[in-house]
């Protein structure tokens, strides 16, 4: 999958599962060729002289392993899983090799137990704002737009959120005659709604310009859930924008083992399993902007500290957030707010205040 990239390779063939069948090639002295296709992505072919992509990946690491070439012939399992070791051991190479993107600007989050890995600068240059966020083998691509046109009267911020799960992203392929991703399903549509949630009030009053926000999970690990990264993506995208967000937003999820002192910050769908506390929280530097989750019996005390330990880690990645966009961001569109009309008259009257009487005489 885009072996002559320098940047797609370790996210989208980071997950083996997702690759298509390939037939192991025999290798040639003069030029040799890699050809590899999975579900949703083009064919490419690199052409390398004296030896291709793959074998210069695996001769660093003093294993080459023969080229790769995909067909619509059958093949054995045992050829089958082979190629998958081949297509993995090649992600794992390019990730070592290819740590910093040339022209992508970096930021590192540490949240809770996870580390955030956010790049810009190679993917969606066209976009308004565009970011790469990873967390261990998990990928986004979201993507920030509005429109040039001016739509309402900046009574309302026209703006959609849409976030999507291909079933590529976990090494999956639809299944029936139809081999494609269908409509969004209900997680993809609450967890558009739970970004959506946070960022809306944080857009300056007056933006009438269409905005549109796209979330893509280009690989999926399996070991948190994604719906805390992607308010955090979500909240990036549009702060690198030319979209005017007040403030940097970030999400976590807060989780409470059984028997522990204290709660845990974005815990794994392990730990999740067994929490007595699910909660999701989103917010700024200074204050909290949402919280939806549910719990087991807890006290009071505890849900304050869990809300403390989770506004702490988001106030902490806000700060580095915020210092990262006023460095690599773009400045905002404000030559076009418009002034929100003053509400309208209320229907009916108001009722007459009740006749004055006056206080009567003690003893009276």
């Amino acid at each position: 999958l885009f072996l002559n990239t320098p940047f797609l390779p370790r996210k989208m063939i980071a997950n083996r599962a997702s690759c298509a069948v390939f037939k192991v090639a025999p290798q040639t002295q003069n030029s040799r060729r890699t050809v590899a296709s999975a579900h949703g992505a083009t064919t490419r072919r690199t052409h390398v002289a004296g030896r291709s992509a793959a074998t210069h990946l695996h001769s660093r690491h003093a294993h080459a392993s023969p080229l790769l070439r995909c067909n619509g012939r059958k093949r054995t399992p045992a050829g089958f899983n082979r190629a998958l070791r081949v297509m993995g051991d090649a992600a794992l190479a390019v990730k070592k090799t290819a740590q910093i993107v040339e022209g992508a600007e970096r930021l590192i989050l540490k949240m809770g137990e996870s580390e955030i890995i956010v790049e810009t600068g190679v993917v969606g240059k066209l976009a308004s704002g565009a970011v790469m966020v990873m967390e261990g083998e998990t990928v986004l691509l979201t993507t920030a737009c509005f429109d040039e046109g001016i739509t309402g009267d900046g009574s309302f911020t026209p703006m959609m959120i849409v976030y999507s799960e291909r079933m590529s992203a976990g090494g999956k392929t639809a299944g029936g005659f139809l081999k494609r991703d269908g409509r969004p399903r209900d997680p993809e549509v609450l967890i558009s709604r739970l970004i959506d949630r946070p960022l809306r009030p944080m857009i300056k009053n007056g933006w009438s310009h269409d905005t549109q926000v796209l979330s893509w999970v280009m690989s999926y690990d399996g070991v948190r859930s994604t719906d805390a990264i992607s308010i955090t993506a979500a909240g990036i995208a549009l702060a690198l924008s030319e979209i005017p967000l007040s403030k940097p937003v970030a999400g976590v999820r807060v989780g409470w083992l059984p028997g522990a002192a204290a709660p845990i910050v974005n815990p794994t769908l392990e730990q999740m399993a067994e929490s007595r506390l699910d909660l999701v929280l989103a917010g700024t530097e200074d204050a909290i902007l949402m919280i939806e989750g549910f719990c087991d019996f807890m006290t009071e005390d505890q849900m304050v500290v869990a809300l403390e330990m989770g506004q702490n880690a988001i106030s902490t990645a806000c700060k580095q957030i915020g210092e990262w966009v006023a460095k690599v961001g773009k400045e905002k569109k404000l030559d076009t707010l418009q002034t929100p009309p003053p509400p309208p008259p209320p229907l009916c009257p108001p009722p007459p205040p009740p006749p004055h009487t006056p206080p009567r005489p003690p003893g009276g």
